[in-house]
């Protein structure tokens, strides 16, 4: 409680969760027309693998009918409305009465415009659940009278049929129908500023869309596309008729030209192709939402006797060199194959150009976004921060926490990387078993405290809990770095 407040607006339902039930009945209800709730507030989605069946069958029995159609209905509303100026804000819901009519409710804050003043207009619509689509076009063009959904048509025709089999209503059979769209688009849309998410039509009048894992990431398949966009820190969104977008930079050449880059003294840019256009591209790089692609196909390095590529998991900072040849430079960075099953992102000083060989070590691992940075030098540019600590420098307090990773998991403990040049050892007596009572895995990012160096053996003794105040590392095996203490005398 407070005497800064006169009320505070909040959720009843965050009460209840607080274990504050009883104030529920101090509440005023606000009603929706002085707060419109936002569109899906409230609503719990379930998500799983579109494959699997059973775990499907399982939440199809946890499905609200009712609830869903609501939803669908609301996103369809939201859609509906199109591309909303800078600044404009929009909230509704929709609601099964009593009576089994459906209830659609929308307002709208629009921004003003010179010397207008902002508009904030409110409309409801009510009847049965087979007219939702109509509806909701009769609450836009209330609210919108300008006209400005123009693809309210489109988004209507694009609406694919029911397919569920189930046995319902022809109202919520219609408002099915919405929902289907949905989980065939699995997008969010910000109410705030939404945006017509139209599917563009599929390249070449293929029948579907290409699934990413079936993309081939070595450069050696062309693939035909069309120029969607023009990325605002550069490049060019690129559709592929795949099912994750493509990005698309311009090389850059050693050509020599009048109007050089100061980012790439000495090279030049190929020519950016201008939107709209069809272009033919090969892919150089996967990740799970978006590909990487070149107009040209990419060099590859040759591998002798026919060795097997790399796996990330198996890459360690410091571990190299490798042979690699640079199969795209831009300026948004240069990718390298070195024999890995993803290509590594170089950190050089110098700007390569596409088919340049040079050797390469590991710098960073990412298992979870699939990428590798690599560079010319044992040691990372000290630009860069990712340059590891080495272990003579390692001395001092321990009550220093430091972040780490999960490397190796044994039944003796773990083995943690925590950006030094060898990896710490955690002892099971030494794991928090209450943080984390599922026990530790790889890839787990920990919080540890550095308690004794081994110079000798070069390891490194870490521990979950933190140490007493006044606690220093214990060095072994050395003294380079061995912190001083006083000697303390003997009793005779």
């Amino acid at each position: 409680h407070s005497v800064d407040f006169d009320a505070v607006v909040g959720a009843a339902a965050g009460l209840k969760r607080q274990g504050l039930g009883a104030l529920v009945a101090e509440v005023q209800p606000l009603n929706k027309q002085e707060l419109m709730p936002a569109f899906g507030q409230g609503a719990v989605a379930l998500l799983c693998r579109e494959e699997d069946t059973t775990v499907l069958s399982l939440l199809a029995q946890c499905d609200d009918e009712r609830a869903h159609a609501c939803v669908a209905s609301e996103r369809d509303l939201l859609r509906r409305l199109g591309r909303l100026p800078a600044g404009s804000a929009v909230a509704g819901s929709v609601e099964f009465q009593p009576e089994g009519l459906l209830s659609l409710s929308c307002t709208l804050a629009l921004p003003g415009s010179g010397s207008s003043q902002p508009t904030l207009t409110s409309a409801e619509r009510s009847g049965p659940p087979e007219a939702a689509e109509a509806m909701a076009q009769s609450l836009v063009d209330e609210l919108r009278p300008d006209g400005r959904s123009d693809l309210t048509e489109l988004l209507a025709s694009g609406i694919p049929s029911p397919s569920t089999g189930r046995d319902v209503s022809s109202g919520a059979a219609a408002l099915r129908r919405l929902a289907d769209a949905e989980e065939d688009e699995d997008e969010e849309v910000d109410s705030d500023a939404a945006v017509e998410d139209a599917a563009l039509p599929a390249i070449g009048g293929a029948a579907e869309r290409i699934a990413a894992r079936d993309v081939d990431s070595t450069g050696g398949t062309a693939y035909r596309g069309r120029v969607c966009a023009a990325l605002a820190r550069g490049g060019l969104l690129v559709d592929i008729n795949c099912e994750v977008p493509a990005l698309w930079h311009p090389e850059l050449s050693s050509e020599p030209s009048p109007s050089l880059s100061s980012t790439a003294p000495g090279h030049v840019e190929e020519p950016v192709p201008p939107l709209g256009s069809e272009v033919e591209v090969y892919c150089c790089e996967k990740h799970p939402w978006y590909l990487r692609v070149v107009s040209e196909r990419p060099p590859r390095l040759v591998v002798r006797g026919g060795l097997e590529r790399l796996r990330l998991g198996e890459l360690r900072p410091g571990l190299g060199p490798w042979r690699a040849v640079v199969i795209s430079t831009t300026k948004s960075g240069t990718l390298v194959d070195f024999n890995c099953e993803m290509p590594g992102q170089l950190l050089s000083d110098k700007t390569l150009v596409r088919g340049e060989e040079v050797r390469v070590y590991c710098y960073k691992i990412d298992t979870v976004s699939r990428t590798c940075v690599v560079g010319t030098a044992q040691e990372p540019p000290a630009w860069s921060g990712l340059r590891r600590r080495k272990l003579m420098d390692l001395s001092g307090t321990s009550e220093i926490p430091v972040r780490g990773t999960v490397h190796k998991v044994t039944g003796s403990g773990v083995f943690v990387d925590f950006n030094c040049e060898v990896e710490g050892y955690v002892s099971p007596m030494d794991i928090d078993v209450n943080s984390w009572p599922s026990g530790l895995s790889t890839g787990h990012e920990v919080i540890v405290y550095i308690m004794s160096v081994d110079f000798g053996k070069r390891q490194v003794r870490l521990s979950m809990f933190q140490p007493p105040p006044g606690s220093t590392i214990r060095i072994y095996g050395g003294t380079a770095s061995r912190p001083s203490h006083p000697r303390k005398g003997l009793r005779s």
